[in-house]
């Protein structure tokens, strides 16, 4: 289920602290909606604080097994690729 985007496909750039003051229906979030919100603060923090970062390069995804974190990233330093796994 992982998917990668771009910054191109970044459209709202909305940090968690404003997406959270937003005014909201107190519903859980689908699987999509999260990943798209921690895409979208991973590349505004990307942007202003590691410039050569190159987060479209990251996948994401979601994890229904873990139950004691919140997310957990991944390198495979043999293909260089890295996963961030949110639950």
């Amino acid at each position: 289920m992982a998917r990668q985007v771009t910054v191109s496909d970044i459209t709202d750039q909305r940090t968690l602290t404003e997406s959270a003051n937003a005014a909201t229906d107190d519903t859980l979030e689908s699987p999509t909606a999260l990943l798209d919100r921690a895409q979208q603060h991973a590349t505004n923090v990307a942007a202003e604080h590691f410039p050569d970062l190159p987060v479209e390069a990251i996948d994401w995804e979601i994890s229904h097994q873990a139950q004691r974190q919140a997310g957990v990233t991944r390198y495979d330093p043999a293909t260089e690729e890295v996963t961030i796994a949110l639950t």
